[in-house]
């Protein structure tokens, strides 16, 4: 699918340039939706570069929220072409290999990315550096409102405590969901933290859209905190924090093998990111601090427990928390059903705290197994792979199907994997009725 990308002057002096993505064979083109106000407080930009992986990144969202896999000959794998206007075309064709092997490692697409002359702005940012000493910091952190960056940037506060922490988050301008999360769980860090939390949230999106899997996302989340970093300092640290087991995210069936399990914090496509970055000129370190994780390790070695538990109810986990329709109990923010879900309820159940209402309680029997019901489908999976019971080698070999690992680690990751599903098998074994255990192989 070869698209036009169509760069305007910005609009005023706050504001991205207005982008517009026209499809074949449509009468309605895409126009993409940046809220950029909240970045202009950090001075005019100093790297072109991160500018343009922005415009990138936020085409490359856009996209994948608007071309529906369903319309893809296999129901899953799209193909995608445009022409990227850029600062330095001669700095972008260089790693253009390398660019097309990320996202498509990322997506489970096909992206054939060119790039030429921009002959617009981006913005126009007047304001000259920064002006309030609230900005003295010592890293960036993603946030998403979920545990997992929750934990993160407790963790960072806690070792540092004479520094501060930006915190980046994004939400789609058509997804509330994450902005009041983002919002309820920083207002928990405020009260305990002070002036050492700040927060850039912005919204970046498309005027239309409808699928779902958005596997790209983590680029759009990457390429926001890397600019925000990277305006205070070249060597300013951006934390992507997400247990190891997420970001393994073993194959749990034979279908789910590839781009089917998502990539979104895989350290192949981290060590990609780290490949391309240099030839920018950003050299920006990339850290997940909870790479080697469980999530029931994260939350139970948490350094500062207190604010931890004010901010978890507040906090969201599922992926599929817009589909309340097969929800049995609809006041529940959260599924109850997806593998992001089992984690953190697994998680939870190990400090003591599964006490979240959920759209489906599987533990109560809510989610029939046998039903080959869509809702069910997740837990199935993830039942069927403990009632395997891998060994460390199997587990190993499933992780490779996933994405290249660094064999000298394979060992140290396929054992979060065997920690992460332990602590599952806790919560099955003390809550779970006697099909749930049975499907599991627990009994």
């Amino acid at each position: 699918m070869n698209i036009r990308v169509e760069v305007d002057q910005p609009t005023t002096f706050d504001a991205f340039a207005p982008v517009q993505l026209v499809l074949p064979g449509r009468t309605v083109s895409c126009r993409l939706k940046v809220n950029f106000s909240p970045f202009v407080q950090l001075g005019k930009p100093n790297c072109p570069e991160l500018l343009d992986m922005l415009l990138l990144s936020s085409i490359v969202y856009a996209l994948d929220r608007r071309v529906l896999r369903s319309s893809a000959e296999d129901n899953w794998t799209r193909s995608f072409s445009f022409n990227l206007p850029v600062d330095k075309p001669a700095l972008w064709k260089g790693i253009k290999a390398t660019i097309d092997q990320c996202l498509s490692f990322l997506t489970g697409d096909e992206w054939d990315i060119n790039f030429r002359q921009r002959a617009t702005r981006l913005m126009d940012v007047q304001k000259e550096g920064k002006t309030e000493s609230l900005w003295e910091v010592g890293a960036a952190s993603l946030f998403s409102g979920g545990l997992d960056s929750l934990v993160g940037v407790i963790d960072w506060l806690e070792q540092n405590p004479r520094s501060s922490i930006v915190l980046v988050g994004h939400h789609d301008p058509r997804i509330a969901g994450p902005y009041s999360d983002q919002n309820r769980v920083f207002n928990i860090l405020l009260s305990k933290y002070s002036a050492r939390v700040h927060p850039l949230f912005t919204s970046v999106g498309a005027d239309s859209g409808e699928e779902t899997s958005l596997r790209s996302r983590s680029f759009l989340f990457i390429a926001l905190g890397l600019y925000a970093a990277h305006q205070f300092s070249d060597t300013l640290p951006l934390l992507i924090p997400e247990n190891g087991t997420m970001a393994l995210n073993v194959p749990l069936t034979p279908s789910r093998v590839g781009s089917c399990s998502t990539r979104t914090v895989h350290p192949y496509y981290l060590s990609l990111l780290r490949e391309i970055l240099p030839h920018l000129g950003v050299h920006n370190p990339l850290f997940n601090p909870l790479e080697l994780k469980t999530k029931g390790e994260c939350l139970s070695e948490c350094l500062n427990q207190e604010v931890l538990k004010l901010a978890i109810p507040y906090s969201a986990s599922c992926a599929k928390r817009g589909h309340k329709s097969s929800w049995i109990h609809r006041s529940a923010k959260q599924c109850g059903c997806c593998i992001p879900c089992i984690y953190r309820r697994a998680a939870l159940h190990k400090i003591d705290l599964d006490t979240e209402a959920y759209g489906r309680d599987f533990c109560r029997g809510e989610v029939k197994i046998r039903s080959r019901l869509k809702h069910a489908d997740d837990l199935r999976a993830y039942l069927t792979f403990l009632h395997e019971d891998y060994s460390s080698k199997e587990l190993g070999k499933l992780l490779l199907l996933n994405g290249r690992l660094d064999l000298t680690q394979l060992d140290v990751y396929a054992d979060v994997i065997q920690r992460a599903s332990d602590e599952v098998r806790d919560l099955l074994r003390d809550k779970a009725k006697k099909e749930i255990k049975r499907e599991a192989g627990l009994t």
